[in-house]
């Protein structure tokens, strides 16, 4: 919309410039009419420059159903990651000693993710009451400690230890979304 308008404006503005550039050879007859036509002309050409340093407020795609907006879009990832997360921890509980070394290079490329989700989880955390969000502070700062471990479990290919350090990040994974609830108890 922007585009059409700047386009019509330096139409008008071309238009106008023209008929300057072709001038009869007899000078203006009348020094006002002259002076009039100046003045709107440097009128549009403020009026132009004006519309055009006009900041465009921002907007995410979300009218096009492709986009979350932000809020939205971390609460999504962190429940994915979740979902996700049980989904290996099943995996590794049954197959733990079957994986490939493939498969183990997956979970911790999965692992540097998981961890990008307690970045996620801060965000979400942020609109939390104060004593809410002090716990969710701390079940965020444990959930990136146990992934940082659990990727040296990964990588020695231990499915031992991985599945203890899965249990206790999906528990404070977990946790939190229980911090998320605004029912009360007595219900």
């Amino acid at each position: 919309m922007r585009s059409n308008l700047f386009s019509s404006i330096l139409l008008v503005l071309a238009l106008e410039a023209s008929s300057y550039s072709v001038r009869s050879p007899t000078p203006p007859q009348n020094k006002v009419s002259n002076e009039r036509r100046t003045f709107l002309t440097k009128s549009a050409i403020i009026a132009a420059s004006a519309i055009l340093t006009i900041p465009i407020p921002s907007r995410a795609d979300v009218s096009d159903g492709n986009t979350l907006p932000e809020g939205a879009l971390q609460f999504s990832r962190a429940l994915k990651a979740k979902s996700d997360w049980e989904e290996i921890g099943k995996t590794v509980s049954t197959r733990g000693s079957e994986l490939s070394k493939d498969e183990w290079e997956g979970v911790m490329g999965f692992l540097r993710k998981l961890y990008s989700v307690g970045d996620d989880m801060k965000g979400i955390s942020k609109g939390m009451d104060p004593t809410k969000k002090k716990e969710a502070e701390k079940l965020i700062a444990d959930f990136q400690t146990v992934i940082k471990i659990a990727d040296g479990a990964a990588r020695g290919k231990d499915p031992n230890a991985f599945m203890i350090l899965q249990k206790k990040s999906a528990e404070d994974l977990e946790n939190f979304f229980l911090l998320l609830q605004d029912v009360p108890d007595e219900i």
